[in-house]
């Protein structure tokens, strides 16, 4: 696995594009919060922070732990899907500090940063969407076969969609999405131990159910819009029930199945 030692930097690198994200969704996010939130290279110099490519740089612990989990995500991302480690190191850690830098240009033609939370709501956001096209066909297809049925047909699926999209993208079921590859991966051993505790290198419990957003915030601004909704739908939505892949995981829409039950 490449070593992310020289990569990692307080900013990342500008490798971020937005020729796929609606303006809207960009403009929501950068409004979110208080006025600084978007900010220009000069806002950001005076930020007083004990950045996470510091610790990274200076603690052997910590880079050991960063390497492992960025090493697991990058096993259970498929090829065609993978992203640089500056990305994955950046969904496994959070920090309110942690300002990304993407492409756009402010009015003095200077770079913008972005808040990570801001990432993560663009990912939300973004999850979000491929789930309301997702939803719209299983009812859609629930729909037609009650028409062919009993020749009835009804709109009143659309009242359903916000409420299905909500339970299937909640906490509880992101963060069973990646437990799921990691108790895999323990009993397999495969996982790094730490070399202190000789205990499995996680990511963490707390903090699971950001990794899918933070990864889409990113995936969104670099990879085109059909490989992005393929990469959705079937490979975190589906997982082992879709067509077209073969997955050995529970997709989102499995693993919320309980959750549906009792709403």
């Amino acid at each position: 696995m490449q070593n992310i030692r020289n990569i990692i930097r307080p900013h990342i690198e500008p490798t971020f594009y937005n020729h796929i994200v609606p303006r809207r969704w960009l403009h929501q996010v950068a409004s979110i919060g208080t006025s600084d939130t978007v900010l220009n290279a000069d806002q950001t110099s005076n930020i007083p922070r004990f950045s996470l490519s510091y610790k990274y740089n200076k603690f052997v612990q910590f880079r050991q732990k960063a390497d492992s989990r960025i090493n697991f995500l990058r096993m259970i991302i498929p090829e065609e899907y993978q992203v640089s480690n500056t990305i994955l190191f950046n969904c496994v850690y959070f920090d309110p500090c942690n300002i990304i830098q993407t492409q756009h240009k402010d009015q003095f033609h200077d770079p913008v940063f972005l808040e990570q939370s801001k990432v993560l709501l663009l990912g939300k956001m973004a999850l979000n969407h491929e789930l309301e096209k997702f939803v719209l066909w299983l009812l859609g297809r629930k729909n037609q076969a009650e028409l062919e049925k009993n020749g009835n047909f009804s709109l009143d699926m659309l009242s359903e969609v916000p409420k299905m999209v909500k339970t299937i993208n909640n906490t509880a079921v992101r963060r069973k999405f990646i437990s799921q590859f990691l108790n895999v991966y323990e009993n397999k051993k495969l996982l790094d131990e730490d070399t202190e505790t000789t205990t499995s290198i996680k990511i963490p419990e707390d903090i699971r159910h950001k990794v899918i957003p933070a990864l889409l915030g990113f995936m969104i601004l670099q990879i085109d819009s059909e490989k992005f909704s393929e990469f959705v739908l079937e490979f975190l939505i589906r997982g082992r029930d879709s067509k077209k892949k073969k997955y050995k995981h529970k997709g989102l829409y499995e693993l919320s199945k309980r959750y549906r039950r009792h709403s």
